[in-house]
């Protein structure tokens, strides 16, 4: 009976450590994604954040992997922007322009619509008239897709060039 009675107090009291480590380990865990997931929303802007944890949930590789892979989307929209409109403000201008436009959509969708405001910058030259236009596009287009959006961007724009006037 008494080495009944050692073999339960023994496995009560292995039991209550591996308890105790484990809610240890499982306070860390949290101390720990708490602290990274601070120091990626200090590292990524707003519109990749927000996209990333709404998709992939606080933690996880999938997460990180989104933020990075929309960072290099961004610096490459940058590049794109930059080298056409010559400056990085007027980028800068565009780029956020489009995140008003699609601020949860993720930067795939923000690449989509600086493509196209930079297609409507080729044709006109003229921010007020291609804002106009694509506003019009985006409202009546949107619910149909990104492609929708900029056939009647480069349609809007090139009825602007050859008769003056916005197309109705």
């Amino acid at each position: 009976m008494p080495v009944l009675k050692f073999a339960v107090t023994f496995f009560v009291l292995m039991l209550s450590i591996a308890l105790y480590a484990a809610k240890k380990d499982e306070q860390a865990s949290y101390k720990h994604d708490y602290y990274l997931l601070r120091h990626y929303k200090l590292i990524y802007t707003k519109e990749i954040f927000h996209f990333c944890v709404d998709k992939y949930g606080t933690t996880g590789h999938k997460m990180r992997s989104c933020m990075i892979r929309n960072d290099k989307i961004k610096k490459n929209i940058f590049a794109d922007a930059r080298d056409q409109l010559g400056m990085q403000s007027l980028a800068q201008n565009i780029y956020d322009d489009c995140v008003d436009y699609y601020p949860l959509n993720g930067v795939a969708r923000i690449r989509k619509c600086v493509r196209t405001r930079l297609v409507l910058d080729d044709k006109l030259k003229d921010i007020t008239i291609e804002e106009i236009i694509y506003q019009k596009c985006d409202f009546k287009w949107r619910k149909h897709s990104s492609g929708a959006i900029d056939t009647c961007s480069r349609a809007g724009a090139n009825h602007y060039r050859d008769k003056g006037q916005l197309k109705d």
